[in-house]
């Protein structure tokens, strides 16, 4: 998948896939890499060190939460500095502005939900 490619890239595969980790990871899906990599102004998805800015855009390493746990809060708040504000009340609902396609999906360290959008850092790295 193309997440996968990016975590290899970033070289996140062992802090994500950490079993004494908790995590909650909201993941882009395929279209919303390719698309977001396709884009005017679009961030460099070839430089380790912004992609892995990107992706830790989308992750909360203190606690692994279903999408009813994550939808009862006022904001989702991540490793790289967000945080993305929560619309529960939007059908589907929404995390920074990206629509939850497929929720709850259960990791042996945390809880996947696939997202429509790559969500930004407030500031990429140079």
């Amino acid at each position: 998948s193309e997440l996968r490619a990016l975590v290899e890239l970033a070289g996140l595969q062992d802090v994500l896939s950490d079993p004494n980790a908790t995590l909650t990871l909201l993941a882009p899906s395929n279209q919303a890499i390719t698309t977001a990599a396709g884009g005017v102004g679009a961030p460099d998805f070839t430089s380790p060190l912004i992609v892995e800015s990107v992706l830790l855009t989308h992750v909360d390493n203190t606690q692994g939460l279903l999408i009813t746990q994550l939808l009862a809060l006022p904001e989702f708040v991540v490793v790289n500095p967000g945080p993305h504000a929560i619309d529960a009340a939007a059908n589907p609902p929404t995390i920074g502005g990206a629509q939850v396609l497929v929720a709850d999906i259960e990791a042996a360290n945390g809880v996947l939900h696939v997202i429509d959008t790559v969500l930004l850092p407030q500031v990429l790295p140079e």
